[in-house]
C-alpha cells in the first residue's frame, strides 16, 4: 500500500487524496493549515511493517514540514503480524547468538521492535568461528 512519508513519520494520505499527484493540489489549499492525518505508529513494529490498530489520527501543519514521500508498506492486522512474526523468528532469530530457545526470546531487545519482517534485524550476531574451535 502505498502512504505518505513526511519528516520521519508513515501516514494515510488524507481524506478526499488518492495519490502522489493529487497531494500537490491539497497542499497548496491547506498550506499553512493544520491538516488532519492518521499515523502509522511503529512503537512496536520495524518499518515498512505496520499494525492498523496502533494507527493515530494527528494534526500536522504543512507549512512546517521539510519532505514528503511516497512509500510502499505493508498494513496488517495485530493477529496477521504476530503470526509473522513468529514465522521470522522460527528463520532468522532461532540462529542468532542471543536467542534463548527455552525461553523464545532474545538477550538484544524486544524482537517486535528489533526484527523487520523481512527478515532484517539490527542486533543479529553470530558467533566468530573462532569462539567455537
Amino acid at each position: 500500500m502505498k502512504v505518505l512519508y513526511i519528516d520521519s513519520d508513515y501516514y494515510y494520505y488524507p481524506q478526499g487524496v488518492n495519490n502522489f499527484s493529487e497531494l500537490g493540489s491539497y497542499l497548496n489549499n491547506n498550506y499553512g493549515k493544520f491538516i488532519k492525518l492518521t499515523r502509522l505508529c511503529c512503537d512496536r513494529t520495524v518499518p515498512p511493517f505496520f499494525i492498523d490498530e496502533f494507527k493515530k489520527d494527528v494534526y500536522v501543519n504543512i507549512a512546517d514540514c521539510s519532505t514528503a514521500e511516497e512509500v510502499n508498506v505493508a498494513v496488517m492486522t495485530k493477529e496477521d503480524y504476530k503470526t509473522s512474526l513468529n514465522n521470522a523468528i522460527d528463520e532468522i532469530c532461532t540462529a542468532c547468538d542471543s536467542f534463548n530457545t527455552e525461553k523464545r526470546c532474545c538477550d538484544c531487545g524486544e524482537i517486535q521492535e528489533n526484527m523487520c519482517l523481512n527478515g532484517k534485524c539490527d542486533t543479529f550476531s553470530l558467533a566468530d568461528d573462532e569462539d567455537y574451535m
